[in-house]
């Protein structure tokens, strides 16, 4: 409280706006004493927010949400469904099918293909038997449906956000009474970030578009023709079918060329993303490319369906090991042993589902993830054990003879470099690699020159390239725009399971015993957040999504060792392509997205350089320093540019796949010191995002991260300091890894106990019903 005190005291002094406020509340906390929770009445507290959370979630309007909402409101003849359909999902162009029958409800614009696969549902539920008809308009047709396409349509009235907010107060009480605060004051920062990023995002587009000055109009050739690839659903009547088409009072009906069950469209007709682990070796002065993990990501099926990628460190040492140190050299022991560690597994979630495909290991192997692998490798269970025996990858039995990790400052092979990679399908569209580094001991110019000499692999590298991998990964991909009555039943539902696992996760409650792993639910709040922000809630007519979205939202560790440890959440868009509707000018709006989708990065980051294109672009503008376009071919004027040999290898690379780059003469003065970004625009679509060495990201630090209501990665170290702060063991441990750290960075480092656990855990609680108030 004294430390505090003094930083909001010098913050006032310096005229930092809020910081007199806060520090009226740090004294009067320290003059209340600031007595801590006790434990019935912290079980209490939750238990009554989380019904008020509940409640939300079942008054909130059904009709975007569950197609039997729809059913009761449409009623269940064909004519009723096929109408309601044709009334409040848009017609928009796109090939294939992107957002399935739950995205079109959802998004409530989608192309013919989509619509009718939500019809189909919609009749199938209502005992109809229905198929697929498909056939090509001709070209009046589709200019009729083109003049009639993407009406806009809004979404469900919110709920009153002073209402909540006081049922949300007085389910708190006395007890949790910062709660209430936090929601309160949450709430009303929602809409003040809202209005930021539309002031912020208007002002960047239109100084983009002054300083490119040579543009394309952004017009699609293909958005007749993916309208003139049209499909409608057959009803079965009789000895044949009749037709239930949204669009018929627009065309004439078609003669089906083909028809399809619903569930059995041909794999051609489905956008799709492929994430795979890559991994690099250098071996001898050659580079090697091994993929360790391959998935397919249909964006229809992960709606709701929290995606979640982390390493675990098979080789770290035994449990007992660890418990044996103090709590304040815990987290040194902790960190010192992923730095060491040798073989690494990683396991992606997919809602309740675990994925395990291969292993790999630092003397430069790739193998099949399972006991009998792990057995082979001299590996016995490790800190993670019972994350890893829920996961079905570590066994009780110890090896016979228990392996040693390669030196690898003399070794002929090092592990190198780890990427994330999404190839993006779309059907009629050539595919798209994007790829995120997970760590990268070379570096893109040294890799762009040649084979490298033998880089080094000291414990520095060792330590960085551990951060890299302990860091996890939710992964949002979709195909539809998440509505904010979604968003608020979705994190109410999941902030109310949450607050209920928290006394038995914190050894209180009749259940302390028993860590209820199984029900903790992953907070994808910073990525939902994002997902809203992105959305110009001011334009009759958005920008659409015509393609699979990719956020990342990378939460973990950055430093250099124990003394130079901070939580991080990092930002990072992948993948922002949209359509645009008839007649727009496609190429603006286009390029006015990409920036909304940078400054919402910047603005979820929080005050503080973030190393974001859009905060450095505004800092330089505002100083009266131009940014300098760099097109594909004018490698001059990249070389003019005053930056580092790894950035400039980063932008030849786009240059030469046709990017036009808008890039800073030198690195940005920020507090944080100079930092570079630049902005990636597609010549000829508009298509825009800003990118970082990182990629299209923005990162931010934060002493306490759960006060954004985000994960902590690092479970690492969080699972020690759970073990040591006496709160159920491993178990425990393992829990807050899956739920995604109920814990801040200066509690899992200092060895904070339980006291300071419960009013992180408050503050996530208080932070998550403040956005599903505030949403």
């Amino acid at each position: 409280m004294e430390a505090a005190a003094r930083l909001y005291a010098w913050a006032a002094d310096d005229g930092l706006a809020g910081a007199a406020e806060a520090l009226a509340r740090v004294r009067a906390a320290a003059a209340a004493g600031a007595e801590p929770v006790g434990d019935d009445a912290l079980a209490a507290g939750l238990d009554r927010v989380a019904e008020v959370l509940d409640a939300l979630g079942r008054d909130a309007p059904r009709s975007r949400i569950d197609p039997v909402a729809v059913l009761q409101a449409a009623g269940p003849s064909v004519e009723a469904l096929t109408g309601w359909v044709a009334d409040n999902v848009a017609l928009v162009g796109y090939r294939g099918s992107l957002r399935g029958a739950r995205g079109a409800l959802l998004d409530r614009h989608a192309n013919s293909l989509d619509r009718a696969l939500l019809l189909a549902e919609l009749l199938g539920m209502a005992g109809y038997q229905v198929r697929l008809a498909h056939a090509t308009l001709d070209a009046a047709s589709a200019a009729a449906l083109r003049d009639a396409s993407a009406v806009a349509i809004a979404d469900d009235p919110a709920p009153d956000r002073a209402a909540t907010v006081a049922r949300l107060a007085e389910a708190a009480g006395d007890a949790l009474a910062p709660l209430a605060e936090t929601v309160a004051r949450e709430t009303e920062g929602q809409r003040a970030l809202a209005e930021t990023v539309d002031r912020r995002s208007d002002t960047i587009a239109a100084d983009l578009l002054a300083a490119l000055g040579e543009r394309g109009t952004g017009a699609s050739g293909d958005f007749d023709a993916a309208l003139a690839d049209h499909w409608w659903v057959q009803v079965a009547e009789g000895d044949g079918w009749v037709d239930a088409d949204p669009s018929a009072a627009l065309v004439a009906a078609p003669a089906a060329q083909e028809s399809f069950a619903a569930d059995a469209l041909p794999d051609a007709l489905q956008h799709r993303v492929t994430l795979r682990l890559v991994v690099e070796f250098w071996e001898q002065g050659r580079l090697r490319e091994q993929t360790v993990m391959t998935e397919p990501l249909v964006p229809a099926a992960l709606i709701g369906r929290p995606v979640v990628l982390r390493h675990i460190p098979m080789s770290a040492p035994p449990a007992a090991s660890v418990l044996s140190d103090t709590p304040a050299d815990l987290a040194t022991t902790a960190l010192a042993a992923a730095a060491d560690a040798w073989v690494w597994q990683p396991v992606l979630t997919v809602g309740d589902e675990a994925l395990e495909e291969n292993l790999f290991t630092t003397r430069g192997e790739v193998l099949p993830a399972g006991p009998e692998t792990l057995r082979g490798l001299g590996i016995g269970t490790g800190i993670f054990g019972d994350l890893g025996d829920r996961l079905g990858t570590v066994f009780d039995e110890q090896p016979a003879e228990p392996a040693s990790p390669p030196d690898e400052a003399t070794a002929p092979l090092r592990l190198t470099a780890e990427w994330l990679e999404f190839t993006v399908e779309v059907p009629g569209a050539p595919a798209a690699v994007h790829r995120r580094p997970v760590f990268d001991l070379i570096g893109p110019a040294a890799r762009a020159a040649g084979v490298p000499a033998a880089p080094a692999v000291g414990p520095a590298e060792r330590l960085q390239r551990a951060l890299g991998m302990m860091r996890e990964v939710d992964i949002l991909v979709t195909g539809a725009a998440l509505p904010a009555s979604f968003v608020r039943a979705t994190m109410g539902r999941d902030a109310a399971a949450l607050l209920r696992a928290l006394p038995a996760l914190l050894g209180q409650g009749p259940d302390a015993a028993v860590a209820p792993m199984d029900t903790i639910p992953r907070i994808q709040l910073p990525l939902y957040r994002h997902a809203l922000l992105r959305q110009d809630s001011r334009a009759d007519a958005q920008p659409y999504l015509d393609r699979p979205n990719i956020v990342l939202a990378w939460s973990g560790w950055a430093g250099t060792g124990r003394d130079d440890l901070r939580a991080t959440l990092l930002y990072d868009i992948v993948e922002n392509g949209v359509g645009t509707p008839a007649g727009a000018d496609g190429f603006a709006a286009r390029l006015a997205q990409g920036v909304r989708d940078t400054v919402a990065e910047d603005a979820l980051a929080g005050p503080g350089p973030t190393g974001n294109a859009a905060a450095l672009f505004e800092a330089d503008m505002a100083a009266g320093q131009d940014w300098v376009v760099v097109r594909p071919g004018d490698a001059g004027t990249l070389r003019g540019l005053a930056l580092a040999d790894d950035v400039r290898t980063a932008i030849a690379a786009q240059t030469e796949a046709g990017a036009v780059v808008l890039a800073p003469p030198a690195p940005v003065a920020t507090l944080a010191g100079p930092q570079v970004a630049w902005w990636r625009i597609d010549p000829a679509t508009g298509t825009t995002l800003g990118m970082n060495l990182a990629g299209g990201a923005a990162m931010t630090e934060r002493a306490v991260l759960l006060a954004q209501g985000v994960q902590v990665g690092g479970c690492f170290v969080a699972l020690g300091m759970a073990i040591s702060g006496g709160m159920g063991g491993v178990a425990v441990g393992a829990a807050l890894c899956i739920a995604g750290g109920i814990t801040s960075a200066v509690a899992i480092v200092d060895g904070a106990a339980m006291a300071a656990l419960i009013g992180a855990s408050v503050a996530l609680g208080g932070t998550v019903a403040a956005a599903v108030a505030g949403i």
